[in-house]
């Protein structure tokens, strides 16, 4: 699986440069990010991610690179100066390796941005059952301890949309255990004027900044050191 990670990221790194001369107010805000920070946009499908990658965070629609590998895995790229932005759909009826693949997308991640359509009141379980099994409980991957996340309400401006507070109280509230003490909070937006967008992710890039990094640094070293070691024990057998 490690291997499988490190073909994508040489992949995406030979075909997408970024020239730091082009930005957006959204990526700028991600500008002074520690070099080789990763931010997860996750959630179900038609959720926003698409749109909140390629509409607010790329300059320009050849920035953002697709990846689908032969398991059918879809994987959306930007790299925005020292960040790199990933967008993947959760959910849905998927084999056991999709969800291998997911909780790794969850442990690589230095921030977490987890989308939830507000009028798809159908699925709001869904949702919040899979930030519970693959991005905070999940055995053998999940976020890391203080690695922060921002629950972001999208299509709040539909008539049948449930609030941010609601959202708040499914998703916070009811799973605190699960949530712990990582920095976490619920936005709503609207992706179609882009009310409230740049305040939500001002709140992840100063976090990114500001929040418990030397937490976030010292289990990412940790996971690194065990994929080298892991490495080296393959060459010597």
């Amino acid at each position: 699986m490690a291997s499988f990670f490190g073909t994508i990221t040489n992949l995406f790194a030979s075909i997408n440069p970024f020239d730091t001369r082009i930005s957006t107010p959204a990526s700028r805000l991600f500008a002074r990010a520690a070099p080789s920070t990763l931010v997860l946009l996750i959630g179900l499908d038609e959720s926003g991610k698409s749109t909140l990658l390629r509409e607010y965070l790329s300059p320009r629609p050849e920035s953002v690179h697709t990846l689908i590998t032969e398991r059918h895995i879809i994987l959306e790229e930007l790299q925005a100066g020292p960040t790199t932005f990933q967008a993947y759909d959760i959910g849905g009826c998927r084999p056991d390796f999709f969800w291998w693949f997911e909780e790794g997308l969850f442990k690589r991640a230095d921030a977490v941005i987890y989308l939830v359509d507000a009028a798809d009141r159908d699925r709001i379980m869904e949702a919040r059952e899979e930030l519970i099994m693959h991005g905070l409980q999940a055995n053998n991957g999940g976020m890391r301890r203080g690695v922060p996340l921002l629950v972001l309400v999208t299509k709040t401006e539909l008539e049948n949309a449930r609030r941010p507070d609601q959202i708040e109280t499914y998703f916070i509230d009811n799973i605190i255990t699960s949530i712990g003490d990582r920095p976490t909070k619920v936005a709503g937006v609207n992706l179609t004027t882009g009310k409230g967008v740049l305040d939500a992710l001002s709140w992840i890039s100063n976090t990114l900044l500001n929040g418990p990094q030397s937490i976030v640094e010292s289990e990412k070293a940790a996971l690194t050191e065990k994929s080298e070691i892991l490495r080296d024990s393959r060459r010597i057998t």
